[in-house]
Order: structure tokens, then C-alpha cells, then sequence
């Protein structure tokens, strides 16, 4: 390695910033590709593989047309998928070939091309109604969940078991794109890299932005020689792939995967709110081609985990707003007890204890003209000062830092104890400090956190680090961080602690931001019910998994903007008007519906924002039947929509005109059972829905409780959702033998949700140690790396694996206790007479579960 300039170290960054992730000039061998003129077919680039998967020399379609080489009903399903709203930003299935290799056709969009993916056919493809069963446990699992910690734990748990992976983990990038391992599923022996950090370098920008556009990528084995990509012009720019799943990677990137021992990956991208949040990664030690059943299941799965994330986020909103309500309490109190106040200094000094513990510091200063009144432990007089001269010199209204000595260049003995300070400006010129003292803390990195840098024909070239072990760094001087959350806090206190003129105001808003946290609270809880709702009847009321996910996005993307609608100043109301036309506008503007179709007339009113959500989904599902099949669906059709006061409520009468005639359906849909039994049950009113031929008429009435202006004191309490599988009984205590805890306990169980919620149970009642394995192979190699003390086997394990005595004649052989699982009962002792263990009935119980691994493992637990 030689010595490099700083030129060469910044040559380096470019090259590696500028490598072209979109276009890597090859592809996985896992699959072959072709691209084509969208206008013409005509074939001008195929992957060298070619031949490999279709049989035909790449020379041989070069030139040809798609319709040509691979049929017409090739070509056909092509331009079908290409017709599909979004295909310009995604990945599309486009059919199949039959014959000796009966291949699956994937298409994309690359400007002026499709980009075709072929890739070997499951030889048993997974149903459709099954991926839908397994995608809506695992969506009924996540959305029950809060807090990311607790969400990814458990949810890298199921993709590990439904995935096979060696390990699997989630990865969140920081303001600077510094990632850090948060959570972690792996086989025991498996090298762990829980609560490690990675440079951002180790991504580099393009990479980032890839992961960004791309939800799913993978590489199915990093040795394997790559296909190279060619083209009629051999002149032309190099092909963009981006939305190819079999897309080649780069050479760097490769090394980097053997240096870390992998030999596959698998990553689902996270992006909430327009940025990447972080990624999961999927890794295997063999190489592995995840199947399109995978591949699939994390398509739809993706958008439940970014929900569930993103409510996580609000509990944390949530909990910011408690802590700013609980201060303005305290102030409110102040001004009650003393409403002379007339200082700054006096509102703070009887707020000082509070402030402090709200944003954890250790001290507070009010600075103004060289003058210091201090609460808590504070830095000396003089680091005060060139802090307030520095937020003053700044303009900052916020000023944050969490390491003194280096942002203002001070020795240890100038700063003393204290690294972060977190500023407020007021206008006059004064400036309110909290301090934090600074601490000595480890960070782990997957690896010494430096560039390595070498060498190659005289160019500068990023280069991989050799080493992932843990590397533990020693940071001093540096305070506890501030949080986006701390500044917002600061930012929505600064303007409430520096004007005494405004205490009336201020204590008005105190109590309606008590209020909204409390409003906010329980309408996150609804909405996640909600969501878990019309899931479940999106699944009863779809087919395909192609109609099951528009429907599903369709409607949540509904809740969500009514939700939005109730969510800014008049959280307690909602207007109607607003919600039939932020449900009309996307109409108007997908399906193209022109204005004029659609009239409302009447007055407004104001729905209660707890009802709002589910009065959204009415028009919601309304105008989705209009659009499709009803009066919507031509451009002679008109939907009149007519808004009345009606006695006590409000009445809303829709009528569709001028469509195609109309027929009752033979089984009432979703929308049709919401309308009819969702609003008088929910809302108290009524509702009438009319198949008539000439159009859908709808009649609904909503009391004066459903209003904005409504006595909520009655409103019917919502259940506390239903009990999970496997864990229906009273819950037990956790096993108190230590023993017991400590134990490895082997799960084999071929059906991964059933497996997750068998590991979840036995978590629940205190067992740490627990390997999951759904075949013989993996079962075995888990009892050669780790030492089990027991096991529960699932007899059955499927048509690809066959039983689980293989691995009960291992675990006999090794003196390791074990029970069966199974659903066959009795039946199951005649099979197993050579091995007899205990056999448990499916569903086991968790008292059950408790008391057989406890007698297997000869541990008392009193």
C-alpha cells in the first residue's frame, strides 16, 4: 500500500462516486437479459449467456425483432405489462416461456428501451393464495408492533425464517449516512454484527441512490464469472439497468462481500418519507438465489414495514409533544402563581428543574450582556460567554454542539467537564444555554472506520477493508448528541419562554397541545386497527396478488389523506367537502375525468376527525366503483353529489348518471359492506345502497354525534385487538430456573409463521437461546456449530423435505432430549416407535410448550 497525496485521496472518492451502479455493462448468470426498442422490438443488446437460458447464440438476436425471436404472445404480454401504470419507475412480470427450460419474463423501462429478464421457472411455483396467507400473518404481526427496535427485532425473525439466510439484518443510516446495525437475526454460528457502525464510504452515493429507486436487489454468488452485456453498436452508451434484478455489481463491492464471508446477499430498501431510511440486508455463506415466492412476499411486505415504521416515528412525535405540554404546564403554573413576573430570568429560574430534566442536561444559563444567571452544573464564565458571542454572531435562533473543545479549539482545563451545549436566541439579544456534560463512551465499528486506499495503473482506487471484526473506539470529550427531537423541542419553547406579554396565549395553546397529544394518541391507534382491517378485507375480496396490492395501497393511501386533512390546526374537524375532493382529485387526474362530470352542491360540514378516516374510505370505495365500472367510466357519465342539513345530522346522497348499465354484483364487495353495515355501526347513521340500472345510488345520514361539533363522551370503545396464535391463553410468568434460560432450544418447523410465533412464545416465557430451522439440512448443520439442550421437531416438514426423524435420529445419537410438534396426533407414535419422544398436538399451548421443555431439559422451576 503505498503512501497517497490528498489529490490522490480525493481522486479516489471521485472515481469510486462516479462508478456507473446503474449501467454495469453485465449480469448475474442466475438469469439472461435482452433489451429492445419499445417503438420497433427491435433487439439491440443481449447478456453473452443468452444461450445458456434460451439456446440461441447472442449473434442470432441481435437485429431480430422481440415479436420475432420469442413469439407473439411474448411480445404481446410485454407491451401489456409496459401499459401498467408505473411501469416507467419499476419491475413488471411480462409472462413466460414454455419448453425444455420454461422461463419467467421480467420488464422494465430504460428510457426509449425494455429491458427483459429471464429467469428459470420455480419447477413448483408457489400458489397465489398462499403468498397472500403468509404476506397477511406477516402484515397482522408487524402492524401490531411499536417502537423500531421491537419492530425489527421480531420482524427480522420471520424474514429470516421465511428467507432461509444466515443472517439477516436491519441497517439505518444516520444525517450523515453513517449506517449502524440496529437489529439482527443469525444462525448460532454466524459472526454477529449487532450494534456495529459502517462509514458512510462504505456506500457510496450512487449506491445509495440505487438502493433509493430499487426496493429489492440481490446477488446470488459473488464468485460466479458475470455475463457481459452486448450490443448491435458496439458504439453505443453503456445499457441502464437500473430496475434489473439480475443487474451485475460491482468489482469492489464483490470484494467487499468476501471480505466479510459472504457469498449471497438479498436487500429490501427502506425509505420513509422521500428519504432511505436504511436497508435489510440478507446474508447466506453459500451461494443462494432467492426465489421470486421471496421475492414477492418483500415486495408487499415493504410498504407494511415503512408504515409500521412511520407510526413508530409518530409515538416518538408523540412523546416530544408530551414533554413540551408537560413544560408549558409548569410555565402556565408560574404565571398562575406569580403573574407579575417580569423578567426572563425569574420564568426560567422557576422552570430551571423541569427544563433540565425535559431536554437531559445537566445545566442551564440565561446569558445577557456578560451577565449569567445559572441553574445546575454549569461551564465556566468565560466558555459561556464565547458560546453566547457565537450564537449571536450566527443568527441562529438554534445553535447545537456536543463537542466544545473542538468547535471553539479549548483545552480540557478551559471547557472542564462539559461537551454539548444546546442554545436558545431570544430576540432582545439574550440567549438561553442547556449543558450536558461530556462522557466517555465505546462505538463499535464493523472494522477500523479509515479509507484504505491503493494503487492500480497509477490511478488512486477506493479499496475494501480486509477486516469486519469488531473494532472498538474510545470517544472523549464529546457530550451525549443532541436529537433532531431536543432541537425541535428547543425550537417550540424558544418563542414560549421569551415574551412574559404573551401568557395568555401561551397558556391557551398549553392546554390545546394537552389535548391534541391525547387526540394524536388515540387516533394512531385507530388508524393502525384500521390498516389491520382493511387488510384483512382486501385479502377476502382479490384474487391475485396484483389486484390484493393496488387495492390494499389504494385504500391505505386513502386513510392517509384524511388523515392528513385532521392532522394540522383543526385536528377536531374535518371538512366533508375537503374529503370528497382529496378523494375525486386523483379521478380526475389518473383516470382522466374531466371537471365537469362530477357536481356537489349543498353545504359543508365538519366531521369529527376520529370519523374521518372511515368517511373517506366510503367515497374512497365509491368513487373507485365509478371510475372503474360506473358512470365515471365513459366521458358521457355524471356523478352528482348533493350535501344536506336533514334533522338532527347530516345527509349525503350520491347519484351516477349516463354510465353503462349497471347490475347488482352476485356477492356484495368490500366497499358495498362497508357502506351498509361500517356507518351505522361505527357512526350511529344509516346508510342505503341501490344497484339501479341506470346507475349506483347511495343514501347515507350521519348523526349529530359523528360531527365535529358532537358529545363524544358516549362513543363506543374500541377491543383491543385479537389475541395472537399460539399465545391465546392467560400469559404465563417467565421460567425462573436459570437452567432453563440459558438453554439452546431447536425449533424445526417447515411453515415460518407458525415457527416465529413458536420462537416468539418461547422468548415470551424467558428461553434466550433459540435456533430455527425449517429443513434437515439446516437442523443438522445447526447441531454441528452449536451445542442444543432440546428440541421440538415438527414432524412433517413438507414435500421437499419430508420428515424430521433423520434429525431425531441425530439428536438420539447425541443424547439430546427432543418432542414432536405435529398436527397428525396419535397417529404420529407409530412412525416414531424406533425414536419414542413426547408428542405435543398442534396448536400447542404455551402452558404446554413450558412444561415440556422443562421436563426435557430435567430443570425445576419453582
Amino acid at each position: 500500500m503505498s503512501a497517497l497525496s490528498d489529490a490522490q485521496l480525493r481522486e479516489a472518492l471521485q472515481r469510486c462516486a462516479d462508478e456507473p451502479a446503474h449501467a454495469p455493462g453485465a449480469v448475474q448468470t442466475v438469469g439472461a437479459l435482452i433489451a429492445c426498442e419499445a417503438a420497433t422490438g427491435v433487439i439491440d443488446h443481449v447478456s453473452a449467456n443468452i444461450e445458456d437460458h434460451l439456446g440461441v447464440r447472442p449473434e442470432a438476436l441481435l437485429g431480430r425483432t422481440m415479436r420475432d425471436a420469442l413469439g407473439s404472445s411474448c411480445w404481446h404480454a410485454l407491451r401489456n405489462a409496459a401499459a401498467l401504470p408505473g411501469f416507467a419507475d419499476r419491475r413488471e412480470a411480462a409472462g413466460a416461456l414454455e419448453g425444455a427450460r420454461p422461463l419467467d419474463i421480467y420488464a422494465s423501462q430504460s428510457g426509449d428501451r425494455y429491458v427483459i429478464e429471464l429467469e428459470p421457472s420455480a419447477i413448483s411455483p408457489i400458489p397465489a393464495a398462499t403468498v397472500l396467507r403468509e404476506v397477511a400473518a406477516l402484515q397482522e404481526k408487524i402492524l401490531g408492533l411499536t417502537g423500531e427496535t421491537e419492530l425489527f427485532r421480531s420482524a427480522l425473525r420471520l424474514l429470516k425464517a421465511a428467507s432461509g439466510y444466515d443472517r439477516v439484518l436491519a441497517y439505518r443510516f444516520d444525517e450523515a449516512f453513517n449506517g449502524e446495525v440496529i437489529a439482527e437475526a443469525r444462525k448460532a454460528r454466524v459472526e454477529s454484527f449487532d450494534g456495529m457502525r459502517f462509514p458512510h464510504w462504505d456506500i457510496p452515493p450512487q449506491a445509495r441512490a440505487l438502493m433509493h429507486k430499487v426496493p429489492i436487489r440481490f446477488i446470488a454468488d459473488i464468485d460466479a464469472q458475470p455475463a457481459p452485456i452486448l450490443a448491435l453498436d458496439a458504439a453505443s452508451e453503456p445499457l441502464d439497468i437500473t430496475y434489473a434484478q439480475i443487474r451485475g455489481v460491482s468489482p469492489v463491492h464483490l470484494q467487499y462481500l468476501r471480505n466479510m464471508g459472504v457469498r449471497a446477499t438479498m436487500t429490501f430498501s427502506i425509505v420513509v418519507n422521500e428519504r432511505l431510511w436504511g436497508v435489510i440486508a440478507f446474508h447466506h455463506e453459500q451461494p443462494r438465489t432467492p426465489s421470486q415466492h421471496l421475492r414477492r412476499i418483500g415486495e408487499l411486505l415493504l410498504p407494511v414495514l415503512e408504515t409500521a415504521l412511520t407510526l413508530a416515528r409518530r409515538e416518538d412525535e408523540i412523546r416530544l409533544l408530551r414533554r413540551a405540554s408537560r413544560v408549558r404546564e409548569e410555565f402556565e403554573r408560574s404565571l398562575r402563581l406569580a403573574p407579575d413576573l417580569a423578567s426572563l430570568e425569574t420564568i426560567v429560574g422557576a422552570l430551571a428543574p423541569q427544563l433540565i430534566e425535559a431536554f437531559q442536561a445537566d445545566g442551564l444559563s440565561v446569558w445577557e450582556r456578560g451577565a449569567h444567571s445559572v441553574h445546575g452544573a454549569t461551564p465556566p464564565d468565560s466558555l459561556m460567554d464565547r458560546i453566547a458571542a457565537a450564537v449571536l454572531a450566527e443568527n441562529a435562533e438554534i445553535f447545537a454542539v456536543e463537542n466544545l473543545g473542538q468547535r471553539f479549539n479549548l483545552s480540557h482545563n478551559e471547557i472542564g467537564e462539559f461537551g454539548g451545549a444546546l442554545c436558545v436566541a431570544a430576540p432582545d439579544g439574550r440567549v438561553i444555554t442547556l449543558y450536558r456534560r461530556a462522557k466517555e463512551r465505546a462505538v463499535a465499528w464493523a472494522g477500523a472506520p479509515e479509507k484504505t486506499v491503493e494503487l492500480v495503473d497509477g490511478m488512486a482506487r477506493l479499496s475494501p477493508r480486509g477486516s469486519f471484526a469488531r473494532y472498538q473506539e474510545t470517544v472523549r470529550g464529546v457530550s451525549e448528541p443532541w436529537l433532531p427531537r431536543d432541537v425541535e423541542l428547543a425550537r417550540q419553547l424558544s418563542n414560549k419562554l421569551v415574551n412574559t406579554g404573551q401568557k395568555i396565549a401561551i397558556a391557551a395553546l398549553a392546554r390545546k397541545q394537552a389535548l391534541m397529544v391525547d387526540e394524536l394518541n388515540h387516533r394512531v391507534r385507530n388508524i393502525v386497527a384500521l390498516i389491520r382491517s382493511v387488510s384483512r378485507q382486501a385479502r377476502h375480496h382479490n384474487a391475485s396478488l396484483d389486484s390484493y396490492q393496488r387495492a390494499l395501497e389504494a385504500r391505505i393511501s386513502a386513510l392517509a389523506a384524511a388523515h392528513d386533512l385532521g392532522s394540522g390546526e383543526a385536528i377536531n374537524a374535518v371538512s366533508l367537502k375537503q374529503l370528497i375532493a382529496v378523494e375525486t382529485r386523483p379521478f380526475m387526474e389518473i383516470e382522466g375525468v374531466a371537471a365537469p362530470q362530477i357536481t356537489v352542491t349543498g353545504p359543508d360540514c365538519d366531521i369529527a376527525a376520529p370519523h374521518a378516516p372511515l368517511v373517506a374510505l366510503v367515497i374512497h370505495e365509491l368513487m373507485t366503483n365509478a371510475a372503474k365500472y360506473g358512470a365515471l367510466s365513459t366521458p358521457t357519465g355524471h356523478l352528482a353529489i348533493d350535501l344536506r342539513e336533514a334533522g338532527d345530522g347530516f345527509a349525503f346522497s350520491w347519484r351516477e348518471i349516463g354510465g353503462p348499465p349497471v347490475h347488482a354484483p352476485e356477492t356484495p364487495g368490500f366497499g358495498a359492506t362497508l357502506i351498509e353495515k361500517a356507518v351505522p355501526f361505527e357512526l350511529g347513521g344509516r346508510a342505503d345502497l341501490t344497484f339501479a340500472e341506470t346507475g349506483v345510488r347511495a343514501e347515507m345520514w350521519l348523526p349529530k354525534s359523528a360531527l365535529s361539533d358532537a358529545d363524544e363522551a358516549g362513543a363506543r370503545a374500541k377491543g383491543a385487538g385479537e389475541a395472537r396464535a399460539l399465545n391465546v391463553e392467560a400469559k404465563l410468568a417467565p421460567v425462573a430456573s436459570a437452567k432453563a434460560r440459558e438453554a439452546t432450544i431447536l425449533i424445526v418447523e417447515d411453515n415460518f409463521v407458525v415457527a416465529a410465533d413458536l420462537e416468539d412464545v418461547l422468548r415470551g416465557l424467558g428461553f434466550r437461546n433459540i435456533e430455527v430451522a425449517s429443513s434437515p439440512p439446516d437442523a443438522l448443520e445447526i447441531i454441528d456449530a452449536a451445542t442444543i439442550d432440546a428440541a421440538l421437531l415438527d414432524v412433517n416438514l413438507g414435500a421437499a423435505h419430508g420428515d424430521s426423524f433423520p434429525i431425531a435420529a441425530r439428536l438420539e445419537a447425541d443424547g439430546v432430549p427432543f418432542a414432536y410438534a405435529t398436527g397428525y396426533g396419535a397417529r404420529v407414535t407409530a412412525r416414531a416407535d424406533a425414536i419414542k419422544r413426547p408428542v405435543l398436538t398442534k396448536p400447542v399451548t404455551s402452558a404446554e410448550l413450558r412444561e415440556t421443555l422443562l421436563a426435557l431439559l430435567g430443570a425445576a422451576d419453582g
